[in-house]
């Protein structure tokens, strides 16, 4: 067992011959993990729109028109690295230099956050077995044979992550409006 950056534990397995699981954990607890599946979406898709007000707001502060024909087609990878260039800029032009830690620390808790939305939308929900481990990604080891990464995501641990995205938000809106930049 490891664990990865967001502190998730995970496991690799090798696959069989065939791709194969058994869908009855999942089954059996359908809408204890659905609702927290779908609660920490909705949760991430807010950070996402914090995020595209802060960027449409530094481009005009007049209007979100530029700023959305900016973001519309980014990834949310994308949109942070874009907020965080043009923060970066504002802060250093506008005698903002001691606040470079707390715009850096910002930006690798967006990307974080983007990491956990990832592996929880992209899961093979299906593979979801009775430890509450889940199917993520399939990889070559150094052998060139297929493994999958398996996260442990119980309705326990999907809930403080959607927690964790929540208060995530709530700061970062913090953050921007202390500047006045939304």
């Amino acid at each position: 067992m490891q664990t990865d950056n967001n502190g998730l534990m995970f496991k690799k397995v090798g696959m069989d011959q065939f791709d194969s699981y058994d869908d009855e954990a999942i089954l059996k607890q359908f809408d204890r993990y659905s609702k927290r599946i779908g609660a920490l979406l909705v949760v991430f898709s807010e950070l996402e729109h914090t995020l595209d007000k802060a960027i449409a707001f530094i481009i005009n502060d007049r209007s979100d028109d530029i700023g959305q024909r900016v973001t519309m087609d980014m990834t949310f990878m994308q949109k942070v690295e874009l907020y965080n260039r043009f923060f970066k800029v504002y802060l250093v032009t506008s005698d903002g230099k001691n606040q470079l830690n707390k715009l850096k620390e910002t930006v690798e808790k967006l990307k974080s956050a983007a990491r956990i939305r990832n592996i929880i939308a992209h899961a093979k929900w299906m593979s979801l077995d009775e430890e509450g481990f889940v199917r993520s990604k399939a990889s070559l080891d150094d052998e060139a044979f297929i493994e999958f990464k398996y996260y442990k995501l119980t309705p326990r641990i999907l809930y403080n992550l959607e927690r964790k995205i929540s208060k995530l938000d709530s700061e970062f809106f913090n953050f921007i409006d202390k500047h006045h930049l939304i």
